[in-house]
This record gives structure tokens, sequence and C-alpha cells, in this order.
């Protein structure tokens, strides 16, 4: 028996049941969530507009995914961004009639897996032990893929001289850069592009599907974060820095009890891996 089970009450379930199937809503046919935080909802554009994302660009993802017979729900809260893409198979469900906190949780528990950037909604997923694949991260410590099934690809980073920096070195700097209580101001952060994107949901989709193992590239990246993160932890040479973080230890649990990985192929752009082999 699982005692930690999380479910909606009853009533809950059956309201949500009987709105959906108002709108011919087909139970039978396997639906993924998609949540893009964007910066109409907290109203965030000047702040840390860098944990927001466009959410078209997406669209070939969805096709994708479409194609390959599951429906796509975007869930989120109103104001959002429109998104340029319409199908009977694509629920553009924030703007619907049935929308509502009980669905919120409905459709999360029920859907197949989570595609979703870094946000409160994320954990929604994690708490009802849904796959997840986590897009546009800019958060290297603070929300790792989790499970052994879920993965995440980060967003692309140009330092002050608008130079690209390797997601290794962007690892290497100082913690107040890893720290998500504090706005970055001095690194850009850019979005996944729509090849990105589809790469990554076209891997995680495979891989649900077919169990596949991690690759060496993938092993070897993890084993350098958690080394990196072991580095800040004993790191008290700065004022801000991981051992005087209010969640320190948060986050250590966090780090060592993450099974999941970096997709392939965003590690094959951004990682060389060859040295850290050994590591």
């Amino acid at each position: 028996i699982n005692y930690n089970l999380i479910n909606l009450k009853k009533n809950l379930n059956l309201k949500c049941e009987n709105n959906l199937k108002k709108m011919n809503f087909d139970f039978n046919q396997k639906f993924i969530c998609l949540h893009v935080r964007d910066h109409k909802y907290k109203n965030d554009k000047k702040k840390k507009n860098y944990r927001n994302s466009d959410i078209n660009n997406y669209i070939e993802g969805v096709k994708y995914l479409i194609k390959k017979g599951y429906k796509v729900i975007r869930i989120g809260e109103e104001p959002l961004n429109r998104f340029n893409f319409k199908n009977k198979n694509f629920f553009d469900y924030p703007n619907s009639e049935v929308k509502s906190p009980a669905m919120d949780l409905y459709l999360i528990k029920n859907c197949f897996y989570y595609i979703g950037t870094q946000s409160g909604t994320l954990d929604i997923a994690y708490m009802f032990n849904k796959p997840v694949l986590t897009t546009n991260m800019c958060e290297i410590f603070a929300s790792l893929p989790r499970k052994k099934e879920d993965r995440g690809i980060f967003k692309k980073i140009m330092n002050k001289d608008n130079y690209p920096l390797k997601i290794k070195d962007f690892m290497k700097l100082p913690y107040k850069y890893h720290n998500p209580e504090i706005a970055i101001k001095d690194i850009k952060f850019i979005e996944n592009t729509p090849l990105e994107l589809l790469n990554a949901i076209k891997e995680f989709t495979q891989n649900l599907n077919n169990a596949k193992t991690p690759t060496k590239l993938q092993k070897n990246f993890k084993n350098y974060l958690n080394n990196r993160f072991e580095e800040l932890f004993y790191d008290n040479k700065n004022k801000i820095s991981l051992i005087n973080h209010t969640d320190s230890l948060k986050m250590i649990r966090m780090v060592k009890s993450s099974k999941g990985y970096f997709c392939d192929s965003y590690l094959k752009k951004n990682f060389k891996w060859k040295k850290f082999i050994n590591l």
C-alpha cells in the first residue's frame, strides 16, 4: 500500500470529470500538460524576466506530440501570452470555462507527463509523481530533474560581454549566481530555440516509451554537477555562500536525491565531457 498517494476528494474528481464530459473530452487519449511561465502573470518583466519564456517556441514540439497521438493541454494562470496555434488536440485550458483550482490539480494528476519551466506549478507535477521535462531552466542547483525518468534543458548563457558561457563555466561561478533568492543582473539567459525544445521533447518521449538508459555523457555531467555542488557547500569565502543560505539543507537534500538527467541533445551542444570521465 502506498500511504503517500495523493488524490482529490471524490466529489471534486467527479465534478472535474463531468465538466470535461460536457466538452466531449476523450478520457482514453493520453494527454500532456504544458506550462510556460511568462511575465504577464506576476508582472515581473523588469524583475526576473529571465525566468519567463515564450510559449510560441514550443509550437513544433506540440505538433510533434499531436502527430504521436497525444493531446496537449496548456495550463497556467491568466493572463497569459497568446499561443499562436490551434488544433483539435490542443486545449488552451486557462482560457476555458472549466478553469478552476480543482481542475488544475485534476489535469496534472491525470496527465501522461508534464512539460514545464521552473515555477510553482512544477511542484504539483512532482507531488503527483508525474514524469517531468523541465525546459528553459535558469537555476542549475535549485530545481534539478528529480526522478530517474525526468530530464531538463538549460537556457543559453551569455556573460556581461555578450559572450556565450558554457554550462560548466556557469557552474564554476560563485554561489550568488546560483542562489534563487538573488536576481542575476550581469548575465543573460537566452531561451531555448524551437529546435532545442523539439529535440528535448522527442528525446523525453522516446525515453519514456522505451525506457532507455542514460548515456555516458549524461552520467558524467551529473557527476560534474554533484562535485561542483559539493565545492560550493565548502566554499565559505564569500558572504553569499551556500552554507549560509536559509534553505541550504533543503538544497542539499534535493541535489543528493536527484536521480534525473539533462537531455543528451542539450549536453552534446553544451558540455564537453571527455575531460571529466574520471570525476
